[in-house]
């Protein structure tokens, strides 16, 4: 066990770090960022279209009894 955690170390001090692709959270602020705005144009995204809820219909047996035959 001691062999395999040594091991696992020296792969992980071998490998070198790399972003994870399509983060750019890390990237630098200019100042003039935050003063135009682009942050609030961020911020108001547009949300996902809303869900279909579908309604109960009273002549359909529920789904827990239909599973239970």
């Amino acid at each position: 066990m001691d062999q395999a955690q040594s091991a696992i170390d020296k792969i992980a001090i071998e490998m070198p770090a790399t972003p994870a692709p399509g983060t750019d959270d890390d990237a630098p602020v200019a100042f003039d960022d935050l003063v135009s705005g682009r942050f609030d144009e961020q911020a108001v995204a547009p949300a996902a279209p809303p869900k279909r809820v579908l309604l109960p219909q009273p002549e359909q047996p529920k789904l827990h009894k239909v599973l239970a035959q």
